[in-house]
């Protein structure tokens, strides 16, 4: 049931974060700077270990961005 409605979020276009950690302040200031950052033009770098959450951090930003609208391509390096 977990996966088939991760599925169905991703299908639909919709990407979200279970509410423990939207509440965080650790999370609240990744917010913080990705709206920040989505204002402007810059080239972003995000890394970190594996599972850490980066592609998400990745689809929040371009969900935020003047971009939004356009494909997000993930780059898997």
């Amino acid at each position: 049931p977990l996966i088939r409605s991760i599925l169905k979020e991703r299908q639909a276009g919709q990407r979200r974060m279970p509410i423990f950690a939207r509440e965080g302040s650790a999370f609240q200031k990744i917010m913080h700077r990705i709206r920040l950052v989505a204002a402007t033009d810059m080239s972003v770098m995000i890394f970190g270990e594996n599972g850490t959450g980066k592609e998400h951090i990745a689809h929040l930003l371009h969900d935020k961005s003047k971009r939004a609208g356009k494909p997000f391509v993930a780059v898997d390096c």
